[in-house]
């Protein structure tokens, strides 16, 4: 068996590398290597990651490097085109994201060969957020098409279905993220700062807006006890997110970005894990922090709610400002009960999205399909 995965647009593997996520989105198709496939072709679209061509030759990854004098938009096109040699064995085209799903579309008429379209969060509803109207409807035709000549549409929620046009939603099959359990695992999370009166909180994600930190800002600015926040994440709003937290006198400490692998250790310094996001997909930094049995507290919104029970396994309060505080007040100040809801938290991911239920779920998948080629 043969796996062709098409990256999302714009996106190589030294992006992966840039924002620490290299180990561990590797590591997924380096399980799929070592469990009957024979070789996994990543067609990324960065010419520096001909430097990892010969590192992952080894683990039976061949990596279809951009030349530099293709266009990005144009190699998006043609790329299929460009490495027809390895991608002829193909036993099956994937697509990382709908951003650049175009790409698997083409290969699938050139070569006929079954395509499964992974979405991540929908596109549009993402552009439709931002009120960029224009990529809206973009990205609305590229959604339809890339729909229409799937085999199967990979959506990670069952919420997520709906933003799939109507006519395919028989295609859906729902695969969560995974997380690596042994990375993430109640064994290093125990492993906690030293006695201190401050409740040390850590939140992780991109320093953008849909991730609501000044929302959060104003919750900590509403506490009736010492906090420090932490922060794993970088972005375009960090100089804004510095001089608003220096303003409110307020303790967070910028950690900016770190390899996935390095989470851990953070989620090992914090009393509970919080995400005021005002919508998520199938948020990893959620799933890896309960993975860690970190108590955590979320917003009620979309994505969130597809993975926690309140009260059960983790605590969701509506994105106001009063009812978050007392949230966060309240799972401090009842540790024994908030450590119940960790350790539930980290058996339901274990049950749900481990990486070995989940990568039996797609190994499944595409297994169907060798009958076929």
């Amino acid at each position: 068996m043969q796996i062709t995965l098409f990256f999302t647009y714009g996106v190589g593997l030294s992006t992966w590398q840039q924002r620490g996520l290299f180990s561990r989105e590797v590591g997924y198709y380096r399980t799929f290597t070592k469990h009957s496939v024979d070789r996994v072709i990543f067609v990324t679209y960065d010419p520096s990651d001909s430097v990892y061509v010969d590192e992952l030759k080894k683990d039976n990854i061949t990596v279809c490097v951009r030349p530099v004098w293709i266009p990005q938009i144009f190699y998006s096109f043609v790329s299929p085109i460009v490495h027809w040699r390895v991608m002829r064995h193909t036993t099956v085209f994937k697509t990382n994201q709908m951003s650049g799903s175009w790409s698997g579309v083409i290969a699938k008429v050139l070569f006929r060969k079954p395509l499964v379209v992974r979405t991540g969060y929908s596109w549009s509803e993402t552009k439709r957020k931002q009120n960029k109207l224009f990529s809206l409807f973009a990205a609305r035709c590229i959604e339809w098409v890339s729909s229409l000549f799937a085999n199967h549409i990979i959506v990670s929620t069952i919420s997520q279905q709906k933003f799939i046009p109507k006519p395919f939603r028989n295609s859906i099959v729902v695969i969560p993220n995974f997380i690596d359990t042994q990375l993430f695992s109640p064994s290093i999370s125990v492993e906690k700062k030293s006695s201190s009166s401050k409740c040390t909180i850590v939140g992780v994600g991109r320093l953008a807006s849909e991730k609501n930190w000044f929302f959060l800002f104003d919750v900590l600015s509403n506490l009736k006890m010492d906090v420090a926040l932490i922060i794993v994440g970088d972005g375009e709003m960090r100089m804004e997110l510095e001089q608003e937290a220096k303003r409110l006198g307020l303790s967070v400490q910028f950690v900016g970005i770190v390899p996935n692998q390095e989470l851990p250790v953070w989620f090992a310094r914090a009393d509970m894990f919080v995400l005021p996001s005002k919508f998520e997909g199938n948020p990893k930094a959620l799933l890896e922090a309960m993975s860690c049995a970190v108590p955590v507290v979320a917003g009620a919104v979309p994505g969130v709610i597809d993975i926690i029970q309140h009260g059960v396994t983790g605590f969701l309060v509506h994105l106001d400002v009063k009812q978050f505080a007392n949230m966060i007040q309240y799972v401090y100040e009842h540790k024994n009960m908030a450590n119940v809801v960790g350790g539930n938290a980290r058996q339901w991911v274990a049950d749900h999205q481990s990486l070995e239920n989940v990568f039996k779920k797609e190994f499944l998948l595409y297994n169907n399909y060798i009958s076929h080629v």
